[in-house]
């Protein structure tokens, strides 16, 4: 995300990780929503993945990394190389200083939310990919969506092992407009095997 080519903001660049911290962070606010275009609630907890992986999740309360089914959050690898995270009948390959997302297991998107700090012209740009290598992902799907002021600025789905989609586009924005960037289950309905970066 740019703003007349000279502040750059970046979902991975711009993550803290730092417990202190406080969710929203800087531009980027990090949450889920029952529906693309319903209300937005923050997760509240930064926890470390407990196998010292180095990845770290955003997750509401009362979830943790051993909540038997649900990895609904916002995860980010804090390694300057790709990281595999191998929980049972899952495997899940993290780029270095990757974000991902997950929907929930009740079907819950998750979201990066960007809040424009200045009145500006944008330039947004996001690749999603799907990160999760186990072999049943063949055909799975995942949905992700780019929204702004209920508008839906950008709707794909992407199927299989890293599949990847992109999303370009310039926008005339106000100070403190936000960009909701989503990723939840996609045709296939299942929420297993939609970790997307």
């Amino acid at each position: 995300m740019t703003k007349n080519s000279y502040s750059v903001w970046s979902l991975s660049d711009d993550f803290q990780i730092n417990n202190t911290n406080p969710n929203p962070s800087s531009v980027w606010s990090y949450g889920n929503k029952k529906e693309i275009l319903g209300p937005f609630t923050l997760y509240t907890q930064l926890l470390a993945d407990p196998k010292n992986s180095g990845v770290y999740a955003w997750y509401e309360t009362g979830v943790n990394w051993d909540t038997p089914g649900n990895w609904l959050g916002v995860y980010y690898n804090s390694k300057t190389t790709s990281v595999n995270l191998t929980y049972p009948s899952q495997i899940i390959t993290f780029p270095p200083h990757g974000v991902a997302m997950q929907s929930g297991n009740d079907s819950r998107f998750s979201v990066a939310r960007y809040t424009t700090p200045i009145d500006g012209i944008y330039n947004i740009t996001a690749t999603f990919t799907r990160i999760d290598i186990d072999s049943n992902t063949t055909n799975a799907s995942t949905g992700v969506y780019i929204i702004y002021k209920n508008y839906q600025l950008f709707v794909n789905n992407i199927y299989g092992m890293r599949g990847a989609t992109l999303f370009n586009t310039s926008i005339n924005l106000k100070a403190n407009e936000v960009i909701d960037f989503i990723v939840g289950v996609g045709p296939d309905k299942i929420d297993k095997y939609d970790m997307t970066n």
